[in-house]
């Protein structure tokens, strides 16, 4: 006999089945709630003739299962055979991929295996055969498809079959309870807040056959179409409700500049709360629609407030870090042909500060392979990386890597090799880790005994890499609980805040459902997408109905920047207008030790104390400082006076400023040589000459097209020359070239490198080669070109009569730079700059033009 009931809106849903489980406490009673935090809640009540079990327990216990169920990980493993003997058009029709390269590679494979096992799953939850999928599809494409997917699952269970193995999901097709099991109870009650599948709906029956059922459904708002088709079903009546309004007394919706701010924020509301509403935070709860997110409660945590449910998740470890990034390095190697290895992915492995604290010579080598990428180099020679102590004394398991393919079992012991080296420079909590991490991969080892299958290095470790990231250490944390939208079913909260509310986030996405269309899904009576999202969006509502406060947040910057649907609902029907949240506070390291901290809306101001004074009357003013001073005095604060360096970045494509860089070497190399425009051998010389500075660029050598475009570029010689030959014919003669000065003025010291310095008779002019388009030359009006006057004037005794930018990129001729009129004018605004810049009373303060902060190194620091 089977009985309904809906859970009633003034209660919670536990509350209420420990209210009915209390009634029937003494008779023989198995309760079954959707997950084990239920069962948690449930278990220390007292009662003593109820036992409880969460559904996936339940149907562990319940079901007759036949055989030795194949492992998961090796599913994978197993429908790539079957997927072998299909012909080339099956495969396209159900891997949608023409490329014979797929099949090949073992974890793009595996990736796509997925979503064919969730469709699997489904259709025999759903106790779906080819027949009903056959009949159903009355499109020419989803038959073959259909037909092809029935041939790969017949062939699949016939490969598991000969290594003994059975398929956990065969045993839905035909329900059969373990009356073993049924025998022990009187009565069963369901706690139901979602769908449930036919499988489960005939079980439903068959145990109503012989035992009392009761049901107690716990949904939001109106009926589903499902709910109905459990009315017809089951015998059963449910009841319908209003769909759930919300104000802006109880529900708030924030857009936020990242998911960094959107922790900030639930950070600073939870004091909020618990101190003027007088909540406990144990009545607080964040619910994540993104498992991905919930690292940022773990990293972004500062005062312990936050519980991750699902326990901590081991690639927030130090160890395994330094195991995925050295599996990239080696991986990347490989492809290499052992020759190169990449200098951006080596500095990656020795940036975890567990080896540059605990690793001799570490830092000394990160430092010299960042000196090398700022010299423009992306690559090393790998017996040189071989060589180095770290990579030497912890790195060996993966040297005989590199010749041969190998097996996932193989992998398993490299990798055990390599994290157990590692033991002796982590710390404790690493240590416990790492511990788990290799008793999964002795479990691993012995599960791929029959797998021997060869993949290349990154295939293997990949494969490895994701078993190992799914281990989860359970670690005592704050009082507020973190979780995800399924487990937060039936429990209620007085504050309840979700984050990362974007559409590309919420609602979920499923690949698998994209084996069947809509019009399929509803001839076969299964949920539609529609349906999906209604589903998992009433586990949001369902929460948010019994709770005292909501709390919504999305973000705005990077690409996700829309709020879902699902907000945008609650909006419009509520008639709640969002507000924006940024962070209210900026900061960065005064020094190893010391963090300071700036209120956002006041921004950064940087009082000169003796200690910078001082620094500053040493200092040597050069053009480039005193723009930057002018376009930002807290850039310049930051560059040259705090010395805060942004880390460099490999340069991939070989950047317009080294093109003009070798400009400058070759023009220095031809007055060097003292060969002069006209010259048979000019433009050989010059062409030799830049091309060699250029060598030292690893983009130039080992890219073909960057080498092409800069090749392209060096053709302008003969414009250059040219131009160059036509002032030699008007008198001019190059007297200098990178001219070096160092001098005093008015007690300031300044420092230049003037590209060239021309002579006529007793006059001279400065020349600046330029390596951009015209227009952007025309519009320059730094102080670079007046500066140079002022260091000539000073070093020489002359005034130059002429300031020219040589354009050597579209025009090929001498751009007037400045008029030497307005000189004195421009020399005292120098000095002004250079005196305000070490005025005492002066701070360094932020620009209040935020167009220049566009492309700044430094947004991150001052928070713009």
């Amino acid at each position: 006999m089977i009985k309904a009931e809906r859970i009633p809106l003034d209660t919670a849903p536990l509350s209420y089945i420990e209210k009915v489980l209390r009634e029937k406490d003494g008779g023989r009673v198995c309760a079954i709630v959707p997950t084990t935090r239920a069962i948690g809640a449930l278990a220390n009540k007292g009662f003593e003739t109820v036992d409880i079990y969460a559904i996936k327990d339940f149907t562990q216990f319940a079901t007759d299962f036949q055989g030795i169920h194949i492992p998961k990980q090796l599913r994978s493993f197993y429908l790539k055979k079957a997927a072998d003997t299909l012909s080339r058009d099956d495969k396209i029709a159900i891997f949608r991929k023409e490329n014979s390269l797929f099949l090949d590679n073992f974890m793009a494979f595996a990736q796509t295996s997925m979503d064919v096992f969730s469709f699997y799953r489904e259709l025999s939850s759903e106790m779906i055969d080819a027949k009903a999928l056959s009949k159903a599809g009355k499109y020419t494409d989803y038959e073959l498809q259909l037909t092809v997917l029935e041939k790969l699952w017949q062939n699949y269970l016939n490969e598991i079959k000969k290594d003994g193995y059975s398929e956990e999901l065969e045993s839905c097709r035909i329900p059969i309870l373990r009356e073993s099991f049924i025998s022990r109870y009187d009565t069963f009650v369901f706690l139901i807040g979602g769908y449930l599948t036919k499988y489960e709906l005939e079980r439903l029956k068959l145990t109503a056959a012989e035992k009392e059922v009761l049901l107690l459904f716990n949904y939001a708002g109106k009926k589903h179409k499902q709910h109905e088709i459990y009315e017809k079903y089951l015998g059963i009546t449910l009841d319908d409700r209003p769909t759930p309004v919300f104000n802006e007394q109880n529900t708030k919706i924030y857009a936020c500049s990242s998911m960094a701010a959107q922790l900030e924020l639930i950070t600073s509301l939870v004091f909020n709360f618990e101190k003027e509403k007088n909540i406990n935070p144990k009545k607080m709860a964040v619910i994540i629609p993104d498992e991905s997110i919930q690292s940022y409660f773990l990293r972004l945590d500062p005062y312990n407030l936050f519980d991750i449910v699902s326990g901590e998740d081991i690639t927030s470890f130090q160890f395994f870090q330094i195991l995925k990034n050295i599996c990239w390095l080696v991986s990347k190697i490989q492809q290499q042909e052992k020759k190169q290895a990449e200098i951006a992915d080596i500095i990656k492995v020795l940036s975890q500060p567990m080896i540059l604290q605990k690793v001799s010579g570490a830092e000394e080598l990160k430092r010299i392979y960042l000196d090398k990428l700022s010299n423009n180099k992306l690559y090393t020679d790998t017996q040189e990386m071989w060589g180095t102590a770290f990579f030497k004394d912890y790195c060996k398991s993966f040297h005989k890597v590199l010749d041969n393919k190998i097996t996932p079992k193989e992998i398993c012991k490299i990798i055990e090799e390599f994290i157990s080296g590692l033991s002796k420079i982590l710390s404790d909590r690493e240590k416990e880790g790492l511990s788990l991490a290799c008793n999964h991969l002795d479990m691993l080892f012995a599960l791929y005994d029959k797998i021997e299958e060869k993949m290349d290095f990154s295939e293997a470790s990949s494969l490895i890499l994701n078993e190992l990231s799914q281990i989860r250490i359970s670690t005592p944390m704050g009082e507020i609980t973190v979780m995800g939208i399924l487990e937060s079913r039936n429990i209620n909260f007085d504050v309840v805040f979700i984050p990362a509310m974007n559409e590309d986030t919420f609602p979920p996405k499923n690949k698998k459902d994209l084996f069947l269309n809509t019009e399929m899904r509803k001839e076969l009576d299964l949920p539609t997408f529609a349906d999906r999202e209604n589903l998992i969006q009433n586990y949001l509502l369902q929460i948010m109905e019994r709770a005292k406060y909501n709390v919504i947040l999305y973000s705005t910057g990077g690409e996700a920047r829309s709020r879902s649907r699902f907000v945008e609902e609650i909006a419009i029907h509520s008639n709640i207008k969002e507000e924006i949240y940024a962070p209210k506070e900026i900061s960065f390291f005064k020094d190893e030790t010391k963090r300071i901290h700036f209120p956002k809306a006041a921004g950064i101001t940087i009082e000169k104390t003796d200690a910078i004074l001082k620094k500053l009357s040493e200092f040597s003013y050069s053009a480039t400082t005193i723009n930057n001073y002018k376009k930002c005095s807290l850039m310049f604060y930051l560059t040259h006076i705090a010395c805060v360096c942004p880390q460099p970045e490999p340069e991939k494509m070989v950047a317009p400023s080294l093109i003009g860089s070798a400009f400058h070497y070759a023009f220095k190399q031809m007055h060097e040589k003292k060969v002069k425009p006209g010259a048979p051998d000019f433009a050989e010389t010059f062409n030799k000459a830049y091309l060699h500075h250029l060598n030292r660029s690893d983009a130039f050598y080992f890219n073909e097209v960057e080498n092409f475009i800069v090749s392209e570029a060096g053709k302008a010689i003969k414009d250059i020359e040219a131009e160059e030959i036509k002032q030699q014919n008007d008198g001019w003669e190059q007297v200098f070239a990178e001219k070096s000065i160092n001098c005093s003025f008015d007690g300031h010291k300044l420092k230049g490198q003037i590209d060239r310095i021309d002579r006529k008779g007793k006059s001279y002019r400065i020349i600046d080669y330029k390596f951009k388009k015209k227009d952007k030359i025309e519009k320059d009006n730094s102080i670079q070109m007046p500066f140079y006057a002022l260091l000539l004037e000073l070093d020489m005794k002359v005034l130059p009569v002429e300031l020219y930018y040589f354009d050597i990129k579209e025009s090929f001729q001498l751009i007037n730079a400045f008029d030497m009129a307005q000189y004195e004018t421009k020399k005292k605004e120098l000095i002004d700059t250079i005196s305000e810049i070490s005025d005492a009373s002066r701070p360094f303060v932020q620009t209040d033009d935020s167009k220049k902060c566009e492309y700044c190194s430094y947004r991150e620091i001052c928070g713009r």
